[in-house]
């Protein structure tokens, strides 16, 4: 599994339409996320098992995080 960071990205808008809408980006795991602008968000990446039944959880296999 490569790792890389993206680092500042400029054109916020666009990155982000073509993340969400397009098929620019090749899949990757998604560790974390800091986006700011009127309003700050934060994504940590890994799985909230406090969100999943017990079966659900079973079904995830122990994974930290999403894939």
């Amino acid at each position: 599994m490569k790792s890389f960071e993206i680092g500042e990205i400029k054109e916020i808008k666009e990155f982000l339409n073509g993340l969400f809408t397009e098929e620019r980006y090749e899949s990757f795991y998604l560790f974390s996320v800091k986006l700011d602008s009127n309003i700050s968000y934060e994504i940590d990446g890994k799985i909230n098992k406090e969100f999943y039944s017990e079966e659900e959880l079973g079904q995830l296999e122990n994974k930290e995080y999403v894939c």
